[in-house]
């Protein structure tokens, strides 16, 4: 599921609107740096949504101006005092920073949420997305930083970093501008909200779509636009995919043929160590969503805690549930069942199996040893210079 993150302005801040906005969007948000005294006052007495503000930072590396007459502590203060939820953390560089402004906040109740707006928050994007609650990509400090061409790439990086840690990302900046000056939306805006939730985005954010256009109209238009990407059929599948092999890669293109998106389940290195033994798995379960989800059939990967993929089925909403033929009963299958989610068993190639492969490479042991004392660069060397006589 996807949802709506709402910047709050002159254009939203009257009751009729923000009555709207309280029954469409799961998040308020506040720009720190053009935030007035009396727009937060009574905020939080007008709306129970959990409230996020932006602390605008050193806004001056962009040359960007904050009208606010608040400094940063200030906005910290206040947002404490008047129960805001989530702090937004600018210019994000590196995890010290963020676990600095933990500190500094010193209240368990605000999550973080950490933007991506520099170069050198990319080049420290793990443990920054490991340090934060949240992620929140600014698309216009970032497109300015790094090239707006190279923004689209980056993008999904960060949401597939992001839910490597087990971090939502909120995808902002500029989603449905022509909303404010029309009722209908262009195709270049429709196409990259709709590429945001393809790759991934827990959130898309409004800004000055509801803070200075029609925010009833903004919000309407992204909520079709959610709800046409969420119609789609959502198959399912799941496993260790210890050694990726073809099987498993007929299986996918298989399941990925099943319906509009293929969401993989994987099992953590603890249960798979529990059920195939102590030198299992042959990689680590960070190397094995990297390979994965680099597998174009392949939408979204998730962990999953054991071998039982029902609490990870609760957070998904999937039509289809599908495994190889060689499981007689698929766990999760009577979850499955009572929710109405159909059952596909697809067949799976008996010449490929991890365990077939496993016992394969053992059996290199008895292999010529004087052949694998020698460096294969060397022996590539000697072979090409003997095919030259």
């Amino acid at each position: 599921m996807t949802w709506i993150v709402a910047t709050l302005g002159p254009s939203s801040l009257d009751d009729q609107n923000l009555q709207f906005l309280n029954k469409n969007v799961s998040i308020l948000r506040i720009n720190g740096s053009w935030v007035e005294e009396h727009q937060i006052n009574s905020l939080r007495s007008k709306t129970n949504l959990p409230l996020l503000m932006d602390i605008p930072g050193n806004r001056g590396k962009i040359n960007k101006k904050r009208t606010s007459k608040f400094n940063d502590d200030e906005l910290i203060e206040i947002a404490k005092e008047k129960g805001f939820n989530f702090l937004g953390l600018s210019y994000v560089d590196n995890s010290q920073q963020v676990s600095d402004f933990r500190k500094k906040i010193n209240d368990n109740r605000i999550k973080i949420v950490a933007k991506i707006e520099t170069t050198e928050a990319l080049d420290n994007l793990d443990e920054i997305c490991r340090e934060g609650d949240l992620i929140l990509i600014d698309r216009g400090d970032l497109g300015t930083a790094i090239g707006y061409q190279n923004v689209p790439a980056v993008q999904e990086k960060i949401i597939q970093t992001a839910h490597k840690w087990h971090k939502e990302v909120i995808v902002a900046t500029e989603m449905l501008m022509s909303s404010i000056n029309s009722d209908k939306p262009s195709c270049a805006d429709v196409s990259d909200v709709y590429f945001a939730l393809l790759q991934g985005a827990d959130y898309v954010m409004l800004s000055e779509e509801t803070a200075l256009g029609e925010p009833k109209v903004a919000v309407s238009i992204m909520k079709e636009i959610i709800l046409s990407f969420e119609n789609r059929k959502t198959v399912f599948t799941y496993g260790a995919f210890d050694i990726l092999h073809p099987g498993h890669i007929r299986l996918l293109k298989r399941a990925s043929k099943l319906g509009d998106k293929l969401i993989v389940g994987l099992v953590s290195d603890e249960s798979v160590r529990e059920l195939k033994g102590a030198t299992r798995p042959a990689m680590s379960l960070e190397d094995r969503m990297e390979l994965i989800s680099a597998i174009r059939y392949v939408d979204e990967v998730y962990v999953m805690d054991s071998y039982d993929p029902v609490p990870l089925m609760k957070n998904l909403n999937i039509n289809i549930l599908t495994k190889g033929n060689d499981w007689d009963i698929i766990p999760g299958q009577e979850y499955a069942a009572r929710m109405g989610i159909k059952i596909v068993k697809l067949s799976y190639s008996k010449h490929f199996s991890t365990s077939k492969l496993f016992e394969k490479i053992a059996s290199f042991k008895n292999d010529d040893s004087s052949v694998n004392d020698v460096p294969e660069h060397q022996r590539v060397k000697d072979i090409l210079a003997t095919s030259k006589k």
